[in-house]
This record gives C-alpha cells, sequence and structure tokens, in this order.
C-alpha cells in the first residue's frame, strides 16, 4: 500500500459531536477519515482495489459501529441525537 492506514480511522467521531447544531445531511459523516483515507490509497495505488482492502474493510466498520451508536442513542433517549 502506498501510505499507512490509521487504525483510529476504523472508529467514527462521536456523531452528536460532528453533527451538533446541524441539520442532517447525507454530507455530514463521522467516518470522513475513512473514507478520505480509502479514496487515498485508491488514487496512491492507481484505483487498484485489491491494495486497498484493509482501508475499505476500516470504513466498513466504521461505518457499521457509527450505524450501532446511532440506534444506541435513540433507544436510550439521549439528547441531541438525529430520529
Amino acid at each position: 500500500m502506498g501510505r499507512d492506514l490509521d487504525p483510529q480511522g476504523a472508529q467514527p467521531e462521536d456523531f452528536v459531536k460532528v453533527m451538533g447544531g446541524k441539520t442532517p445531511s447525507k454530507y455530514t459523516d463521522p467516518c470522513q477519515k475513512a473514507a478520505k483515507l480509502s479514496m487515498r490509497c485508491l488514487e496512491d495505488n492507481h484505483y487498484d482495489r485489491s491494495k486497498c482492502t484493509e482501508a475499505f474493510t476500516n470504513y466498513r466498520k466504521c461505518k457499521e459501529l457509527w450505524i450501532a451508536q446511532r440506534r444506541s442513542d435513540r433507544t436510550s433517549g439521549r439528547p441531541d441525537a438525529f430520529d
């Protein structure tokens, strides 16, 4: 791989912190760091997807954790959690 991946890229930022005060949008993404790392991997490797498996896995894991966090926050009644 062209650049080492930051293992933190697989961990989503707290979505209430990231999106606090913003209206929900498809453009707001707590996994933006992992998304950028996966795109950078593709660019560094001339769009050879086979060399970016780890980056894609980190992005997928981040999204799964984010969805689970949102679900948990909504069911527990966390303030500022989006519906």
